[in-house]
């Protein structure tokens, strides 16, 4: 059999996808596995052990017609050469992993009758379909302001139907020791996969100015003037301390130098995503505009500090978990230790979103519902039984009468209520996305079948939301009702 998995991400994207590509193989050892990345990216691909082929989808140069020139039929003509020699590969699976929407056009492309086709694709009308479960549960429950806590190799193992082992974690490259760096240093990768996830050069500088130990400053070339702003912050006595590589090393020796490293630093990353295959410990720097649970560092012992804004992560603090990192030693305030539990980590600090992910593991994982403790929350999900139950009785008219469009009307009425109780009802945003992302799984067709799959959906999140209000004290409901004349927005 042939299987292509598609990795239209960035580097670390491709770096996390390695775990689930070399448990396709040993579970098909006689499969050709074939992957397709973007050009740029593909020096991540060299490092991946028993790929048949790599494809590369050079978009700059597809694209560049288009963009340009305005010349659509050149972009057309060059896409439509990919796809024609990817089909000719006759692929019995093919694995989307990219987990964006615009690639799920790309995977419809490409998949035929008889094809097992996992990740984002889309209807025969071409509407987006998140497919099946493990994707469904990415599209709903994974990103920032979501409350999932299970890392992105192990969603991406899901959706390839594979179960990871330890010795997932390996490419064909082995580090080479490099004779030039010193015996013992830490590794400060400056830069980050965006620039609002990275930390200012002042502070870097504030860092290295109070290390008492040799550093080593790695990263891709467009992070050298940052590395220039860094030094010129940085004391005349401690420059002597540092080793400057960064844009000045291939992707292959950054392993090298992160394999010789004792801890790694830094924000999120490629580099990040490199740690794991060395079985090197990072101290990794966090905010508000990445969720740590699903691209953190994946080695036990490792530390996230986190802060709303990653510039207010104290210098200070750097230090001292660079160091409690190295000696072993317990946490400080508003860290997170990595561990091999299913949760991934150990936060030293409260959680914000304890009963969304418990109530994300009650849907998706047959956990236990978690307690509502505010009235808010129960306010909002009264009136998500009201809304839900006026589209059930609706969808059920249209069965009865065989017949849509006023029923139809207020469907999407009720559709558009529902998304808007998120906006003040956070706490049941699992709840309400599991929902919308069902109602996108049903594919166009009869009108009764449409609606018949509609009914079962409603009636799954009529059962969750009775468990709820249906165990309510009469005089919890009073108060409930009472509060919620003040409270409720109006959504008429």
């Amino acid at each position: 059999m042939k299987i292509l998995v598609i990795q239209l991400a960035r580097l670390g994207d491709i770096l996390q996808t390695i775990p689930t590509l070399n448990a396709l193989q040993r579970l098909n050892p006689g499969a050709e596995i074939h992957l397709l990345v973007r050009s740029r990216f593909s020096a991540a691909a060299d490092l991946i052990p028993h790929l048949s082929r790599t494809w590369l989808l050079d978009s700059r140069t597809i694209f560049a017609p288009l963009f340009e020139q305005g010349n659509l039929r050149e972009t057309q003509v060059q896409l439509r050469s990919l796809l024609r020699d990817l089909r000719n590969e006759n692929f019995g699976q093919i694995i989307n992993l990219s987990f964006s929407p615009a690639s799920s056009y790309l995977t419809t492309c490409l998949a035929s009758p008889g094809v097992d086709v996992r990740g984002y694709v889309r209807h025969a009308d071409g509407f987006f379909n998140p497919n099946e479960d493990a994707s469904c549960y990415f599209y709903a429950q994974v990103g920032v302001g979501k409350s999932n806590r299970i890392h992105i190799t192990d969603l991406m193992a899901q959706v390839a139907g594979v179960s990871l082992a330890t010795g997932d974690w390996f490419t064909k490259y082995k580090p080479k020791k490099v004779d030039a760096l010193p015996e013992k240093y830490v590794a400060i990768h400056i830069g980050a996969s965006q620039a609002n996830k990275a930390y200012s050069a002042e502070n870097w500088a504030k860092v290295i100015n109070k290390f008492d130990a040799p550093i080593v400053l790695i990263g891709a070339v467009g992070e050298r003037p940052l590395t220039e702003e860094i030094f010129q912050f940085v004391g005349e006595n401690k420059k002597y301390f540092i080793t400057d590589l960064v844009g000045r090393t291939s992707f292959t020796e950054l392993f090298d130098v992160i394999a010789q490293s004792q801890i790694l630093v830094g924000a999120d990353s490629a580099p990040m995503a490199m740690a794991p295959f060395t079985d090197t410990k990072c101290v990794n720097l966090s905010s508000q505009t990445v969720n740590f649970w699903e691209t953190g560092p994946r080695v036990s012992g490792s530390r996230v500090i986190f802060s709303k804004k990653i510039n207010d992560i104290h210098p200070g603090d750097v230090i001292k978990e660079i160091q409690n990192t190295i000696l072993g030693a317990p946490a400080g305030k508003n860290v997170a230790i990595a561990t091999s539990a299913p949760d991934g980590y150990i936060p030293q600090f409260p959680t914000s979103d304890d009963f969304e992910w418990n109530l994300v593991k009650a849907l998706y994982m047959g956990g236990e519902l978690p307690v509502v403790e505010d009235y808010s929350t129960i306010l909002a999900m009264t009136q998500l039984r009201e809304i839900n139950q006026i589209v059930l009785e609706q969808t059920q008219q249209i069965l009865i009468k065989k017949e849509s469009s006023l029923h139809a009307d207020l469907i999407a009425r009720g559709d558009e209520i529902i998304a808007g109780i998120k906006r003040f009802a956070p706490k049941i945003l699992p709840l309400i996305s599991w929902y919308e992302v069902e109602r996108t799984r049903i594919p166009p067709g009869k009108l009764a079948n449409i609606a018949e799959r509609t009914i079962k959906i409603c009636k799954g999140l009529e059962h969750v939301l009775s468990l709820y209000l249906g165990t309510l004290s009469p005089q919890l409901r009073r108060s409930n009702e009472n509060f919620a004349l003040e409270s409720l927005p109006d959504f008429e």
